[in-house]
């Protein structure tokens, strides 16, 4: 009898097997960002040659474009999705590696601001979301999904409770889609307002960290505006992320009370679970640039690298955004969403102005600076809510009263305070719709010329908010935009 030989057979190795099905896609996020820096440089120089007057767009921004283009055209193919899938992965090593440009008494001076304005974010905007779930009769678990992904970190932040609360996969859906969509949104119209207002790259940068939910979108919404302010917005967004844990560790608790999910154990190491890891890395990059570990070249090294990962990533929130999709979601979610963010972002930008006054416009008390600019922000929003003819009425009324305070404030003169606090109760009361009657001047004002007043109104607007003055003094000074080489 003849002996059966067993042969044994190859199994194939599956590390193998994943990291070729990564490589299409990782190719073509390097090829789309490529693209967008090729773009960068020789499209603004074409149109120069030609006399042409045309935007500098930055490479992120291309990068997003393109990406966009191919997934609202042709749609992402199967062979590439996995490996696309991997910009969240590019952007973890972008944030890592943007430690080494961050000395460790810069992140814990500005790690200590920020984590108040993000303590005040969160509980703002999850109280404001709940309230707006309820409204709009959303269900209870889909509204706690909402909540949280303004409130704290996008999709992440979803997931993640997702599974605490034991929600609906449809929840998960509605409440992702809505958050892709208004990322998407905020990445675009974010850089906007911010030129608008002329916002410090500082004040943006805060700005952005608390009011885009998404790690990728606040990071690219910092980038488009200067490379200053995508620093600060990954560092306010990492804060953020940072709380993930134990938010989500409030609503699993909550909702196990009410009987409708599992309980608890081990909440330190649910903590730790939750917790994004890549914030220890950014850490520990960062200590280790502070105490001289890497010579100049090295950390210019880690910056370019950086700078790529994140290009990677930029190129994936393109091919990620699939406006069809979205729309397949429905209108509810979208539209507590929308109103949500919107004022999540006025509420965050009035923040801000407390935060960075700095008495940076002529006057010698930066608490006084920055107490009207919080009050010209709110003074807005009443005008803006409750009488909408007198809005800009008050705005001006407020604008005048801040701007003789920073001509006036280093005199220390006790009647011109007096005068200034009349302008600017007189602009509250506008707001509040009540009648206040100064003579033929402001009958006059209202026969001038229509298109005239208008001007006048939005360029106050952009006083309002931060008292921004036209002076030499007080332009936003930038340095030049570094790009991967």
């Amino acid at each position: 009898m003849s002996d059966v030989i067993t042969v044994p057979q190859v199994r194939p190795v599956q590390p193998v097997l994943r990291f070729l099905r990564v490589v299409p896609g990782v190719i073509l996020l390097a090829a789309i960002g490529y693209a967008g820096k090729l773009l960068e440089q020789n499209v603004g120089a074409y149109a120069k040659a030609h006399h042409w007057t045309f935007p500098n767009i930055e490479y992120v921004l291309w990068a997003i474009v393109l990406g966009l283009v191919i997934s609202n055209t042709v749609d992402v193919p199967e062979i590439f999705r996995t490996g696309v899938a991997t910009y969240e992965f590019w952007l973890k090593a972008g944030i890592v590696l943007l430690g080494s440009r961050f000395l460790l008494g810069d992140i814990l001076k500005l790690g200590g601001i920020s984590l108040v304005l993000v303590a005040v974010e969160i509980t703002g905007s999850i109280a404001f979301m709940t309230f707006l779930g309820r409204l709009f009769r959303l269900k209870p678990k889909l509204t706690s999904l909402l909540a949280v992904g303004s409130a704290v970190c996008g999709v992440s932040a979803i997931i993640a409770t997702k599974g605490a609360i034991e929600a609906d996969d449809e929840d998960s859906s509605f409440s992702i889609a809505a958050i892709l969509a208004l990322g998407a949104l905020a990445l675009f119209t974010f850089p906007v307002i911010g030129h608008f207002l002329h916002l410090s790259d500082r004040a943006y940068g805060l700005w952005a960290g608390l009011a885009v939910d998404n790690t990728a979108e606040a990071t690219a919404a910092g980038a488009l505006y200067s490379d200053a302010a995508s620093k600060l917005a990954v560092l306010v967004k990492s804060t953020r992320n940072a709380m993930i844990g134990f938010v989500v560790l409030a609503y699993a608790i909550y909702w196990a009370s009410r009987g409708q999910a599992q309980s608890v154990g081990n909440k330190a190491a649910f903590l730790w679970q939750k917790f994004p890891k890549f914030v220890l890395g950014f850490l520990l990059i960062s200590v280790l640039a502070t105490y001289h570990f890497f010579n100049k070249e090295q950390i210019g090294a880690l910056a370019n690298l950086s700078r790529w990962a994140f290009l990677l990533t930029f190129a994936g929130v393109g091919l990620r955004t699939n406006f069809r999709e979205m729309r397949k979601q429905g209108l509810r979610p979208f539209a507590v969403g929308a109103i949500g963010e919107v004022v999540i972002a006025v509420f965050t930008l009035g923040l801000v102005a407390g935060a960075v006054g700095d008495g940076s416009h002529g006057g010698s008390d930066p608490r006084a600076a920055a107490s009207t600019k919080v009050s010209s922000v709110y003074v807005a929003s009443i005008g803006l809510f409750a009488r909408p003819r007198g809005f800009f009425e008050s705005a001006q009324s407020a604008v005048k009263g801040h701007n003789r305070a920073a001509r006036e404030n280093s005199k220390n003169s006790h009647d011109d305070r007096q005068a200034i606090d009349v302008d600017f109760q007189r602009g509250l009361q506008i707001a509040a719709g009540r009648q206040v009657v100064n003579g033929k001047s402001e009958e006059k004002e209202r026969k001038e010329d229509h298109w005239k007043n208008r001007h006048q109104e939005f360029a106050c607007l952009g006083h309002l908010i931060y008292g921004f003055h036209s002076s030499p003094s007080s332009n936003r000074i930038r340095a030049d935009r570094p790009t991967p080489s």
